[in-house]
């Protein structure tokens, strides 16, 4: 009768597959409608594990004690855990009310006291400082 045995060796960890970032800051944004720089806010989360899915609210001041909320959601994103790039569609912040969604795209670096940018294609941006934690799955 003989004997074998058969070695096994930890396998190297897999690769990671999903992500999540989630981010908040405020900064300066020129609003073409209205031909002036205002500070804005923007709240923001995405994941992704084969599927994305994440939104975004943009606040913009309109006078004492009042924002305009822009809402809108993520259908694609990337991120290396330094960097990130999320882009989907949302409210335009300078079109009639019912008009159609704008293509929008948030992107920047991970980490905090970050720079960020937001864009869309009516041809509204910001450059925004913020908190970013973006993290591998």
């Amino acid at each position: 009768m003989a004997l074998t045995s058969q070695q096994t060796f930890p396998s190297e960890p897999p690769e990671p597959t999903g992500f999540t970032i989630e981010g908040a800051g405020g900064g300066e944004g020129q609003l073409t409608c209205l031909g002036a720089m205002d500070i804005w806010q923007l709240e923001f989360s995405a994941q992704s594990d084969g599927t994305m899915s994440g939104n975004y609210i943009l606040s913009i001041p309109i006078g004492p004690d009042q924002t305009f909320d822009v809402e809108g959601v993520f259908t694609d994103g990337t991120t290396d855990g330094s960097t990130f790039s999320l882009t989907g569609e949302g409210e335009p912040i300078c079109a009639a009310p019912g008009a159609p969604d704008v293509e929008v795209i948030i992107s920047g670096d991970c980490g905090d006291d970050v720079t960020i940018t937001y864009q869309d294609s009516e041809g509204e941006n910001a450059q925004l400082i913020a908190d970013v934690e973006c993290t591998l799955t």
